[in-house]
């Protein structure tokens, strides 16, 4: 199972006290397209302050592709703004971003 989200021109801003991924958390075969986003003051206590894509087995494939975004003082115990894959699944995580942002 994933899912696709898009966002756009969007300031997102949340915390995820318990789990991964501030303001965005992407597992599975999931995928978001992030284009046009500030990423500020959000946090998390796992990984990835603003942003986590996690694979959670052999086929899950998470995708996020982020175009003209910022990120700022995003706060995590690992990985403040992005973190991607999970080193005890086989699977992988791919993060793709553009040369702005």
């Amino acid at each position: 199972f994933g899912f696709n989200f898009a966002l756009s021109d969007e300031d997102p801003a949340g915390d995820a006290p318990g789990g991964n991924g501030g303001a965005i958390a992407v597992s599975a075969n999931g995928s978001v397209v992030v284009t046009n986003c500030l990423f500020l003051g959000n946090g998390s206590l796992r990984a990835g302050g603003a942003i986590a894509a996690f694979n959670v087995g052999s086929d899950a494939n998470p995708t996020v592709t982020i175009t003209n975004s910022r990120f700022g003082a995003n706060v995590a115990n690992a990985a403040n703004d992005i973190v991607a894959g999970d080193p005890t699944d086989m699977g992988s995580a791919v993060v793709t971003c553009d040369a702005d942002t």
